[in-house]
């Protein structure tokens, strides 16, 4: 059996001894052999942030005291920017202790720090340091992230929309933008016409976290794009309503081309075995039809039992695209396998479908061996 690959492992001891070296290079009075052995002491027992962590405060030990002497070091010892748009595997990883760094030893100084972040971000994302600079100063950082959202730099004009993100995964949440997200949306308006995809799916992550809490601000502000003919807009949108989608808004679906009243008759749904194991298939079919030709976004959703003995459904994604009229059948078998961010609990569940945002009442059980 393959070994499992753990996050945490991108720090490794070459990796540290990398960083070393660099910091060598900048500062040649740095420890380098006594930083190394300090970072790796019980290094096995830490998760990857609390490596990060680890490294960074290490570095404030070795480093001189005086916080821009330290960080001009820092920025010497930084690698090459990132040529290609896409980040690619792990070793630009080097730089996420860095931004920690900045984050804890200089929200003082402010504008050498943000600045410092727009060095990083161009080799590695900067998206988490920047939200603490957010919060200790909002006014000046807008100031920032507005220029930073028309560089050249793919990766700059990111960290303008990524750092901005209310509900950014892992990353400190931004409540006020959670409550109200205006000057939010204002930023990523001047951003309408990013060429790259990188940072289009960036806007579009920000929008998904914006929708959970003001769906009808997303729909709005999407439909002005829509006007504009905002360049990849379809796809914009499509990325942005996907938790809009899930949850089956007819605002969103509407958007995105989907009638909201379309007649379905002589609706069916059938489950192969009603009885599945853990690691087995649950296999279903579909059957309608059609009075007209129709674009459909067909869901199903699996309610899985919790440990209160409830049902909580989960939305999956089943077939997008245009039918014509007449009778649909759909055939869809969907693999129930242990993974990392689910715990099954052995009993009776349940299928039922969505089509453009409805949920048809029809609703089979079945029962989940462990």
């Amino acid at each position: 059996m393959a070994e499992i690959f753990l996050l945490k492992n991108i720090f490794t001891k070459e990796m540290i001894e990398y960083i070393a070296s660099n910091i060598k290079g900048a500062h040649p009075a740095f420890k380098e052999k006594d930083f190394v052995i300090e970072v790796l002491l019980n290094f096995e027992t830490l998760s990857l942030s609390e490596r990060a962590q680890r490294i960074s405060t290490t570095l404030y030990q070795f480093l001189p005291k005086p916080y821009l002497e330290a960080l001009e070091v820092i920025l010497s010892s930084l690698g090459p920017i990132m040529q290609e748009e896409e980040l690619k595997g792990y070793d630009c990883f080097y730089v996420m202790p860095l931004g920690i760094y900045v984050k804890d030893y200089g929200l003082d100084e402010f504008d050498a720090s943000i600045l410092a972040l727009k060095e990083m971000t161009m080799r590695f994302t900067s998206e988490f340091p920047i939200r603490s600079f957010i919060l200790k100063n909002e006014d000046a950082c807008f100031v920032y992230l507005k220029e930073f959202s028309k560089d050249e730099n793919c990766h700059i004009r990111r960290l303008a929309s990524e750092g901005t993100r209310p509900r950014l995964p892992w990353g400190l949440r931004l409540q006020k933008y959670v409550k109200d997200p205006s000057c939010v949306l204002d930023l990523l308006d001047g951003m309408k016409n990013e060429p790259t995809r990188l940072v289009q799916r960036s806007i579009a992550n920000s929008l998904n976290d914006i929708s959970k809490d003001h769906p009808i601000k997303v729909i709005d502000f999407l439909t002005q794009w829509k006007h504009h003919d905002v360049k990849d807009i379809d796809w914009i949108i499509a990325h942005a309503c996907r938790s809009l989608i899930k949850d089956g808004d007819i605002n969103a679906l509407t958007l995105m081309g989907y009638k909201a009243d379309i007649e379905v008759d002589n609706f069916s749904l059938e489950i192969k075995d009603d009885v599945i194991t853990l690691g087995e298939y649950l296999e279903f079919s579909i059957r309608f039809e059609l009075k007209e030709d129709s674009r459909l976004m067909i869901d199903y959703l699996v309610y899985f039992k919790k440990s209160n003995g409830c049902l909580k459904a989960k939305v999956f994604k089943c077939s997008s695209k245009s039918y014509t009229k007449g009778k649909v059948h759909l055939i869809k078998k969907h693999i129930l396998k242990k993974i990392s961010t689910r715990k099954y609990y052995e009993g009776i569940q349940a299928l039922s479908i969505q089509i453009n945002g409805k949920v048809y009442p029809m609703k089979k059980e079945f029962f989940l061996n462990i």
